[in-house]
């Protein structure tokens, strides 16, 4: 399915030997344990979005939101950050090990040996992250792509003046199709942050197996980011519904001018991948409160396109250190 959208290099396409290798390497579920499995993904999703939904209503006191889109994504918020978060910690996980497991399966050698073994290798470990986790992938943007669809039919408010209304009075001040082609940029941004921070945090696992080869230290060190990612994230959640509802100024701290800007920028970058700014009353909000944030769209493309490049970088490096790997 991925090869017929994307036009994937031989190695990433599931028809490579290498990658069949990598894939097939985990044993073949039983009928029973795919049932098993399907129900227990729903269950999962039925709590999730239940458990959304009582905190949109504050525990069923109010309405989720002032209409549908801002209703679905007050539901859909906090249940999308945990399979984020999951995505996240799990694309680490399946690749930290590479290298220890290749070793203990005693191919290690062989696959030294053997012309752009390792690359392919390593190469192919990083790709079926996408593989194995595409269910969960596939979750996440389709809760960005039901949004989207929202913010599409938001605009055609007021006539078609709803964003007009949504920019009105921001800094800088902006003609309409300006507004229209940054907030594409938003919507951009959004739907490929998923995309490229599980690819980040794939290929930190793969450098992470050149360094911690033993199972124990691995474990500790996965465990370690993990911890270290859920704190980031609940941190920066923290602290964007703190600055939001105005405690910060209330408390005489309220970050102002770059600072601001950056909290939003990095809230949107390594928080939630642009999930909350996917509604146009909630971005207008913080256009209307941060000067120049609208900008942050744009910013927030470039970081994706160097978040790839860094992906890139690291592999290579996970290449070079595993070949002289003893």
């Amino acid at each position: 399915m991925l090869s017929r959208l994307f036009s994937l290099p031989e190695w990433a396409r599931p028809q490579h030997p290498v990658l069949r290798y990598v894939l097939g390497s985990l044993p073949e579920p039983s009928p029973r344990a795919r049932i098993g499995r399907i129900i227990l993904i729903v269950l999962l999703g039925v709590v999730l979005v239940l458990g959304g939904y009582i905190l949109a209503t504050g525990y069923l006191q109010n309405p989720p939101g002032q209409h549908f889109t801002d209703s679905l994504l007050n539901i859909v918020f906090y249940p999308t950050m945990v399979l984020q978060v999951v995505a996240s910690i799990a694309a680490l996980s399946l690749t930290a090990s590479a290298v220890s497991e290749e070793q203990r399966r005693q191919t290690w050698d062989s696959l030294r040996s053997t012309r752009e073994g390792i690359q392919l290798t390593l190469r192919a470990r990083w790709i079926a992250v996408f593989y194995r986790l595409r269910g969960l992938i596939g979750l996440i943007l389709l809760v960005r792509l039901a949004l989207v669809a929202g913010i599409l039919y938001d605009l055609t408010a007021f006539r078609g003046g709803y964003l007009d209304r949504i920019i009105n009075g921001i800094v800088p001040d902006l003609p309409s199709f300006m507004g229209v082609i940054l907030l594409s940029f938003w919507m951009s941004a959004a739907l490929l942050l998923p995309i490229v921070a599980i690819g980040f945090d794939a290929a930190l696992g793969l450098l992470i197996s050149t360094f911690a080869q033993g199972r124990g230290t691995s474990l500790i060190t996965q465990m370690i980011l993990a911890i270290l990612r859920l704190a980031v994230v609940v941190f920066l959640l923290w602290a964007m519904r703190q600055f939001l509802e105005g405690t910060f100024a209330q408390a005489g701290a309220a970050p102002q001018g770059i600072v601001s800007w950056l909290l939003v920028a990095v809230y949107a970058a390594f928080g939630d991948w642009g999930l909350y700014f996917l509604e146009v009353g909630s971005s207008g909000m913080v256009w209307a409160t941060v000067e120049y944030s609208i900008f942050v769209g744009v910013a927030l493309l470039a970081f994706c396109f160097i978040l790839a490049l860094l992906t890139d970088a690291m592999i290579a490096w996970a290449v070079r250190r595993a070949e002289r790997t003893g």
